[in-house]
């Protein structure tokens, strides 16, 4: 069996300080400061292209060997920006879409075989953290394992997924 430990970065800064990508901001330092003293042991850290992901990924402890380039989930899909934060159920409405939506299914494939091209590179019993961002983690959930209820993932929240010969076979959520 081999994981995926995937978390959304950490608060960013606001207003005129927030700067391009969106640094993360020493609230945002401390909060994931407190969240790694509970990571569980990590073979590797993959990032998106975004500084907050990479910011998230070292104040956590770790030093990224890659990053991801994500799909823009809200220009390719139709899905408005943070239109998940009002979903009941973005894991329920995000499966709904997948079956209903052929931009959607598109985006979640991207998704998916990203974490999967980082599962690949892990050995039996290893973990990979994935820092991502709200939307795409919720999407790659659903398209992944359909038995998720439950909110979006707020700031170092998120999920872990265990893989066997390829296929998610479980996911716990990981709520602070």
């Amino acid at each position: 069996m081999r994981f995926l430990h995937v978390r959304r970065h950490t608060y960013t800064k606001k207003g005129e300080e927030r700067g391009r990508g969106s640094h993360i901001s020493q609230e945002g330092v401390d909060l994931a400061r407190r969240v790694a003293q509970d990571l569980p042991a990590i073979t590797l850290a993959v990032v998106s292209a975004a500084p907050r992901t990479l910011e998230t990924a070292i104040a956590f402890g770790f030093a990224p060997i890659d990053a991801i380039s994500y799909p823009d989930i809200t220009e390719d899909t139709g899905i408005a920006f943070h239109e998940w934060w009002d979903m009941e159920q973005p894991f329920v409405r995000m499966r709904q879409l997948l079956e209903t939506n052929d931009a959607v299914a598109r985006v979640a494939n991207v998704v998916t075989d990203a974490w999967r091209s980082v599962l690949d590179r892990l050995a039996d019993g290893e973990r990979a953290l994935l820092i991502a961002h709200g939307g795409v983690m919720e999407l790659g959930v659903a398209a992944s394992i359909a038995a998720t209820e439950g909110r979006a993932f707020a700031h170092c929240e998120g999920f872990e997924l265990s893989y066997e010969d390829g296929v998610a076979t479980d996911v716990q959520l990981l709520r602070l």
